[in-house]
């Protein structure tokens, strides 16, 4: 209300104002003004009032977080906090001295437990030791009380929830051998892997096999490290898989079928061959010995192989044939001499194994000029042109062993290395057996004496060494006896057996090696043509570095392996170390020596018994 005063001052205007208004109002009776209406406080709107209940309730949320994890923290000092795993051990609450030891003896365990591993269908096993595993237990249990307590502030806030929503997996300081690991990995594949089979047909006589396919498995080596590695640093889950890839044949059934259908129809009958005016007859045993199934660029084809049906139908061939002949050196009276190869005429296989495929069952064949794989032109280009060592041996005539080293000798006559070629004198002689023309006689079988096939090829093996030895050729392999033989030149000689120890050496010249063979009653020589251009041997020694006597007492042996009656007698036989040099001088070349050191065993008068089944 208005003070009287200030109301009095104001009356006059007021008083002013009553004619106006009686005025504006008619005939209303004129009263007193009425009083202004009081201001009324404003409210918050709706959304500011959510937010506020938003921000009042995360403030409460964050106070109650904070105080769960300040009693957490208070509660479990010292201690492994709850929601924290170890594989292998019980570390959540655990003090700090008892996940020391539960860690301590885990890690024992961790060592020494093999690690069960499947592959597909095979279970295998990784022993720790064989990849040297380490468990670090000092950094493992530190790890573990360490888990959860560190982190950005708003991680530590939430941790004891989202902890026991996802417990915090500590891995295990492991250490091992990645190169040990990658080897044993290595050897599992080799028992895992199994190469994809394509299908493919086998011919039995003139019946057709379809030969399945199968897909193949590939252990993913690299997968299968990391699987492992894994599991060393996570132990206790149980049996580790190793990815392993599948493999697809490259040819399929549905070519198998197709092809073997082709087969069967082409072997259902014989095909008619005519060549100059005879017919010749293609059974289907002969087709069925040359024809071949052949995978080509994902495909499966039908193929004749020719020289394999030559050799099938040699008999009807040979009605209008005629084979060439090669060439070959001939050595009389110590010279040399190239006996000219000739050409023949053969049937033109390619054309009639094309029609043969194409199914017909009449054929024209011709005859084409054959030239030998060995010609004139080849015997002459090897320039062989003298004689460049040779080398003599000798023997008691009449004996089981003689017969053998000369079959050998046959065999080995005639023998061609090529320049930068690698001889074999194994594989030149071939096996020895009664079948090849071989007997029983005395051997030196790893150290002992006993009595086998082919005993007595040694001696030609010896002298075959030398006549090497003497030409300066490169010696590749070679083995002496156990026992020094006095035929022989000591420290200059060499034995032979299959599969091994074999006789071999490389021709190092430009021209060819021809090795001739002769023998008497008694002796028998290796003679070595070619052209060496000017390289001149010679030998050094034997120079005797130590001697090994015998104690000299007789021994007798019992030989299953012999047949009954059998009796070997062997002299006593003086051990020696000896050296030998071999000095090779060739024009415009430095002087070269070669060493060749052997060791011969003493050994005591042996009698060795036979006591098998008798010969």
């Amino acid at each position: 209300m208005l003070p009287l005063r200030r109301l009095g001052e104001r009356l006059p205007s007021l008083a002013g104002l009553a004619p106006r208004a009686g005025e504006r109002l008619g005939r209303r009776a004129p009263g007193p003004p009425a009083a202004a209406p009081e201001p009324r406080a404003a409210l918050p709107s709706r959304p500011a009032r959510l937010a506020l209940l938003v921000l009042v309730g995360c403030a409460a949320a964050l106070f109650l977080l904070l105080g769960i994890a300040l009693a957490e923290r208070v509660s479990y000092r010292g201690r492994v906090l709850p929601g924290v795993r170890l594989d292998g051990v019980a570390v959540s609450g655990g003090t700090e001295l008892a996940t020391r030891q539960a860690v301590g003896a885990a890690a024992v365990r961790l060592e020494r437990e093999p690690l069960t591993v499947r592959a597909g269908q095979a279970r295998l096993a990784l022993r720790p030791a064989t990849v040297r595993v380490a468990a670090d237990e000092q950094a493992t249990a530190t790890a573990v009380l360490a888990a959860g307590r560190q982190g950005n502030p708003l991680g530590q806030l939430l941790g004891p929830v989202v902890r026991r929503l996802h417990a915090i997996q500590v891995p295990w300081a492991v250490s091992y051998d990645r190169g040990a690991l990658a080897k044993a990995v290595d050897t599992w594949a080799g028992r895992v892997d199994r190469r994809p089979v394509d299908g493919g047909l086998r011919f039995e006589g003139a019946t057709v096999a379809p030969v399945a396919p199968r897909s193949g498995l590939t252990l993913d080596r690299p997968g299968a490290v990391a699987a492992v590695a894994a599991a060393l640093v996570h132990p206790g889950t149980g049996v580790v898989d190793l990815p392993i890839r599948e493999g697809q044949p490259g040819i399929g059934r549905d070519q198998v079928d197709r092809v073997a259908a082709q087969a069967r129809t082409l072997l259902a009958a014989p095909v008619t061959v005519t060549v100059s005016g005879r017919s010749l007859t293609a059974d289907p045993a002969a087709m069925a010995a040359a024809l071949r199934a052949v995978p080509s660029g994902g495909q499966l084809n039908l193929a004749l192989d020719q020289d394999r049906l030559r050799v099938a139908m040699a008999a009807q061939l040979g009605q209008v044939e005629r084979p060439g002949r090669e060439a070959r050196f001939q050595v009389t009276g110590g010279q040399l001499r190239i006996v000219p190869s000739t050409t023949g005429q053969l049937v033109d296989l390619g054309p009639v194994t094309a029609a043969m495929l194409r199914g017909e069952r009449s054929v024209r064949g011709t005859l084409v000029t054959a030239e030998p794989r060995h010609n004139t032109a080849w015997a002459r280009a090897l320039g062989i042109r003298h004689k460049v060592s040779e080398f003599t041996t000798r023997h008691a005539p009449g004996q089981p062993r003689v017969g053998n080293i000369h079959r050998a000798a046959d065999l080995l006559r005639g023998a061609v290395v090529e320049p930068g070629q690698r001889f074999s004198l194994n594989q030149a002689i071939g096996p020895r057996t009664a079948a090849r023309g071989f007997v029983r006689a005395p051997v030196i079988d790893q150290g002992s004496f006993s009595e086998d096939f082919g005993g007595g090829v040694s001696q030609l093996a010896t002298t075959t060494f030398n006549a090497i030895f003497f030409g300066g050729f490169k010696i590749v392999a070679f083995q002496p006896h156990s026992f020094y033989i006095s035929r022989y030149p000591m420290g200059r000689e060499a034995t032979v057996s299959l599969p091994a120890p074999d006789l071999s050496f490389v021709n190092d010249t430009r021209a060819g090696v021809l090795i001739h063979t002769a023998y008497t009653d008694s002796s028998v020589t290796v003679t070595f043509f070619g052209d060496t251009h000017g390289r001149v041997v010679r030998a050094e020694g034997p120079r005797i570095l130590a001697t090994h006597e015998p104690t000299g007492e007789p021994e007798e042996i019992v030989n299953p392996d012999l047949p009954a009656g059998t009796v070997i007698t062997e002299p006593a036989f003086t051990g020696y170390d000896v050296e030998v040099f071999r000095v090779i001088q060739a024009p415009g070349q430095p002087v070269r020596r070669e060493r060749f050191f052997t060791r011969y065993k003493s050994a005591n008068p042996t009698v060795i018994r036979g006591t098998g089944p008798p010969a």
